[in-house]
């Protein structure tokens, strides 16, 4: 899964570097954040459809957003800062890079748990342990064991048939 991107990305980064002199930097960095828009769409609907070398072709398209975005952005960091700065300009860049880079992981993620516990909570709502297909298996059960007289609706204990609960 990785390997098309990274081969993506590889390119990019040569090709752009090569052309970057007669491309206007903007419009690839522009290019490339749209890719990254568009492109995680495209690979959910591919891979529903079952569709490996067009999954493929989308990682690589997505890997050459990705290289399309770094370079051009670092040429346009380092093009107006004086030699004499460049060690520590490139070490502040990777710092806000790799720091960047965790902020954004850490929102996803938040966002992710959260999203997680609100559909949890929506669907727990709906699950009631006396429900048609519960009550059901309840009745079967008791009609096994006797325990049950005709005619009687039977009481489900809901032990299996409810949703796990977590605490918030």
């Amino acid at each position: 899964m990785t390997a098309p991107r990274g081969l993506g990305t590889l390119v990019a980064m040569i090709v752009f570097t090569r052309f970057l002199g007669r491309i206007d930097a903007r419009v690839v960095i522009a290019a490339g954040f749209c890719s990254h828009r568009d492109f995680p769409l495209a690979d959910d609907r591919i891979r529903s459809s079952d569709g490996t070398a067009l999954g493929r072709l989308v990682w690589v398209i997505q890997g050459l957003a990705r290289g399309s975005c770094y370079v051009p952005l670092a040429t346009i960091a380092f093009g107006t800062l004086a030699s004499q700065f460049r060690n520590e300009g490139t070490a502040v860049f990777n710092l806000l890079r790799n720091v960047g880079s965790s902020v954004g992981i850490s929102v996803v993620e938040t966002l992710f748990t959260r999203n997680t516990q609100i559909m949890h909570a929506t669907l727990a709502e709906h699950a009631r342990p006396t429900a048609r297909c519960c009550a059901r298996r309840c009745h079967r059960r008791s009609r096994r064991t006797r325990s049950c007289s005709p005619g009687r609706r039977p009481q489900c204990s809901g032990r299996d048939d409810r949703l796990p609960t977590t605490s918030s």
